[in-house]
């Protein structure tokens, strides 16, 4: 099905814990999705900037990286005029970070371990709303 968010969307993953974008990548791509990684903000951006965003897509982050945290990035992307369904992911159940990651439009905020169903229920939720977002519905 052409309009299956699954089938034409991609995942942007940005975690600094090469481990665990590796599991991730390898968990999202064994249920059907297409991923692209990355190990920090800048390299995200930089290939951002570098080729348009895919129309349908998401963006998992770590809460917490070395330079732009994922905050920051959605800061910056938000700024910048992206739309980008976000959920942030995190080894630190911090509240103050995750009410700000809401208030600035995240769809979650996962703590790790990530349990596979809550990963891939959340990815549907968020690649179905881009593409409903891209085609105008």
């Amino acid at each position: 099905m052409k309009n299956n968010p699954k089938n034409c969307g991609v995942v942007y993953l940005v975690d600094d814990d090469q481990a665990m974008r590796n599991s991730l990548t390898s968990l999202l791509q064994s249920n059907g999705y297409k991923v692209h990684s990355y190990e920090n903000s800048e390299q995200f951006l930089h290939d951002l900037s570098a080729k348009d965003l895919h129309p349908v897509a998401c963006l998992i982050s770590d809460i917490r990286m070395p330079g732009l945290s994922g905050i920051e990035l959605q800061e910056k992307l938000i700024k910048e005029g992206y739309n980008l369904p976000t959920v942030f992911i995190t080894g630190h159940g911090e509240v103050k970070l995750a009410v700000k990651a809401i208030k600035q439009g995240a769809i979650d905020f996962i703590q790790k371990p990530i349990q596979e169903a809550t990963l891939c229920n959340v990815v549907d939720k968020m690649l179905l709303r881009a593409l409903l977002s891209h085609n105008n519905i």
